[in-house]
């Protein structure tokens, strides 16, 4: 399939975002700062808040591109492409970071994740398997009977789930009336909406509607935070309403904006910055923790030291990923 130029750059600035998240963990999560700097913590929360549409950009991204190619959908070598790294990856943090023996490992490797952010991995390799199946779906099914099915896991997976959350913050606690966990859909919902998003809507419009959510969620989380007196991000996660809604919003967004105007040179830096993402969401938390070991990253100034942070961990780890997959072998890791 053909490279599409505002696929590769929402890829990028998502996956800026992931590391501007897990750049900005060691401001939120301190105590000292939420109690003592107010306008700093809740300048953090509004990063956190911005942030926030990495992960869902990617589930998006990766529906949006099965549900316009029209090449059939090879699932072992996806499987494959995903699983080897994962596997590589969890091997290398699991010896970085536990102790070395038999139990560990398998624990590790097979029961657990040796690094916080191969969760993601984990859940992105079972989306790409059924994804196919739902894709299908969406396809040969007409909008009319697809949309009760939208609005049922909508409701189940995203409303009631930000809803219950919501009353429990105000103090109010009630059954659950899903009665069962849904959190298995909801990343699916992010394949399913696909259809309804891509229409282009107006840009001001959907700028300002998100801006509007990142917001909300921002001064919702500080709210509920301080309420409760430590660091909370509930109103952060990937399958909560406002971020569900911001992310649906900028992925429309990015779609639809003409990047014409970009000369041919930074289209292929744009390009290649695309298809490194992968390896660079593998090794940037190896980055983050060697950068961190040296004293090379900043913890001083709470506004500008996130955003520092993230830009040179990411241009180490692309470094890193552009020699790595030039190298026979090491290349299968990213």
């Amino acid at each position: 399939m053909q490279k599409n130029l505002n696929i590769e750059i929402l890829r990028t600035f998502a996956m800026l975002g992931v590391i501007f998240i897990h750049c900005s963990m060691s401001f939120f999560y301190n105590d000292t700062i939420m109690k003592n700097h107010h306008l700093e913590w809740s300048i953090i929360n509004f990063y956190y808040s911005l942030a926030r549409f990495c992960v869902p950009s990617f589930f998006l991204i990766t529906a949006y591109l099965y549900f316009v190619g029209n090449s059939k959908v090879n699932t072992y070598k996806k499987f494959k492409r995903i699983f080897i790294p994962y596997f590589i990856w969890s091997v290398i943090y699991w010896w970085i970071n536990d102790k070395h023996t038999l139990v560990s490992f398998f624990t590790k490797i097979f029961c657990d994740i040796s690094s916080y952010h191969l969760w993601f991995m984990v859940a992105f390799l079972g989306y790409a398997i059924v994804l196919p199946l739902i894709m299908a779906f969406s396809k040969t099914t007409q909008k009319e009977a697809y949309k009760p099915i939208i609005f049922f896991i909508f409701l189940f997976s995203i409303i009631l789930p930000s809803l219950y959350e919501l009353l429990d913050n105000l103090g109010i606690q009630i059954r659950h009336l899903s009665g069962f966990d849904f959190e298995f859909s909801q990343y699916y919902l992010y394949a399913l909406v696909i259809p309804f998003i891509t229409r282009k809507i107006n840009r001001l419009l959907s700028l300002f509607l998100y801006f509007l959510c990142i917001i909300l969620t921002a001064c919702i989380n500080i709210k509920f935070a301080y309420q409760i007196g430590r660091p909370y991000e509930y109103w952060f996660s990937f399958t909560a309403l406002p971020v569900f809604v911001s992310s649906c919003l900028l992925f429309n967004l990015f779609i639809n904006l003409d990047f014409s105007f970009i000369e041919k040179k930074y289209t292929t830096l744009l390009y290649i910055l695309g298809e490194c993402t992968f390896g660079i969401y593998l090794c940037h938390v190896l980055v983050i923790q060697i950068l961190g070991n040296y004293s090379l990253l900043f913890h001083i100034n709470t506004i500008i030291d996130p955003i520092v942070n993230t830009l040179l961990v990411f241009t180490v780890s692309f470094f890193v990923t552009v020699i790595c997959r030039k190298i026979k072998y090491v290349k299968e890791a990213f």
